[in-house]
C-alpha cells in the first residue's frame, strides 16, 4: 500500500466510509452516550462497522475519534480515557483494514466557543487538539481528518497542532447552503488559510446531501488547486417521533459523483445517515466512470 501522500498523486480517486455515528445508533447507542466510549465497552461494534465499509469498497476508513479531544472528552467526564479511548478507536480501524486500507483520524470540534465570545482560549483549544493527535499518531493513523468544523480559528488551531508531526491532514468544513460556516467564515477566506497552512486535503462534510453540497465544492475549486475532499449527509434530517430519519438513498447521490470529481475531489465518502450501501454504489459508480 503506497504512504497517503503517494496515493494522492494518482489520478484516480479515494473512496471513504461512510457515517460511523448514525451506523452506531442502529446497533443500539442511545442519546446521551459517548460513540468513543464505545471502543472499550462496544469494540466488536464499532469493528463490524469499519468491515461493513471495507467490504464496500472504501479505501480509507474514519478512526471512532470524532469526539476525542480532552475538551470533549473532558465535558462528557472521561478526560481519564483520551488515551485508551483515541488508541483503542485507531487499533479498531486497523484490525478492520489489515494493512490494505487506509486509516485517518477523526477529529471533530471541541463544542465550545473560542474567547471572547466563548469560554475556552486558543492555548486551551491547541492543547486540547495537540493531547489528541499526538494519541493517534503514535497509534498508527495514515491521516489526520478534521471534520465538521463551525469555526475556521477552531480548525486552524487544530491544523496547526497537527503540523507539529510530520503526517498528512485533511480539513473539512460545515457550510451552510450560502457558502458560509456558522462563524461566518467564507469559502474564499476558508480556502485561503488551509493553503497557508499546506494541509493534504480541504473540503466540506455534514451538509444536507450531496446536491446542496456541489455548488459549495464548485465555490472552492475556484479559489485553490489543492485537491478536495467530501463527505456529505444523506440529505437534511428529518425528526421521526423520537428518531432522526436521513431520507436520500443512494440514487440520489450517484449523480453527483462525476461532477464532483470534475472540480477536483480526490477524496469521496459519506456523513450522517450514509451507509455501506452507499459506498457500495459510490465503488460501482467510481469504476464506470
Amino acid at each position: 500500500m503506497k504512504e497517503f501522500r503517494e496515493r494522492l498523486k494518482d489520478k484516480d480517486v479515494i473512496l471513504g466510509d461512510g457515517a460511523m455515528g448514525t451506523m452506531l445508533q442502529k446497533v443500539g447507542l442511545v442519546s446521551g452516550e459517548i460513540p468513543e466510549d464505545w471502543n472499550e465497552k462496544h469494540p466488536e461494534k464499532v469493528l463490524d462497522i469499519h468491515k461493513q465499509y471495507i467490504e464496500a469498497g472504501a479505501e480509507l476508513i474514519e478512526a471512532n475519534t470524532f469526539g476525542g479531544s480532552f475538551i470533549r472528552l473532558k465535558e462528557a467526564g472521561l478526560e481519564a480515557k483520551l488515551t485508551k479511548l483515541n488508541r483503542l478507536g485507531v487499533e479498531l480501524a486497523k484490525e478492520a483494514a489489515e494493512g490494505k486500507h487506509y486509516v485517518s483520524s477523526s477529529i471533530g470540534p471541541t463544542g465550545k466557543i473560542l474567547a471572547p465570545y466563548g469560554p475556552v482560549s486558543k492555548e486551551e483549544v491547541l492543547d486540547s487538539y495537540r493531547m489528541q493527535i499526538e494519541v493517534l499518531v503514535e497509534a498508527g493513523v495514515d491521516a489526520l481528518h478534521f471534520e465538521t468544523m463551525i469555526d475556521l480559528e477552531e480548525l486552524i488551531l487544530g491544523v496547526k497542532a497537527a503540523k507539529e508531526f510530520d503526517i498528512p491532514i485533511i480539513a473539512q468544513m460545515n457550510l451552510n447552503t450560502e457558502a458560509k460556516s456558522l462563524m461566518g467564515d467564507s469559502v474564499e477566506e476558508i480556502v485561503s488559510r488551509l493553503d497557508e497552512l499546506q494541509v493534504d486535503l480541504m473540503g466540506i462534510n455534514c451538509t444536507p446531501g450531496a446536491k446542496k453540497t456541489l455548488p459549495l465544492i464548485e465555490e472552492y475549486n475556484k479559489f485553490t488547486d489543492t485537491p478536495l475532499s467530501v463527505f456529505p449527509n444523506a440529505g437534511a434530517p428529518i425528526l421521526k417521533g423520537e428518531e432522526v430519519y436521513y431520507p436520500e438513498v443512494p440514487s440520489d447521490y450517484i449523480p453527483f459523483v462525476k461532477p464532483f470529481i470534475e472540480n477536483n475531489v480526490k477524496l469521496i465518502g459519506g456523513c450522517c445517515g450514509s451507509t455501506p450501501e452507499l459506498i457500495a454504489a459510490m465503488k460501482a459508480e467510481l469504476n464506470r466512470i
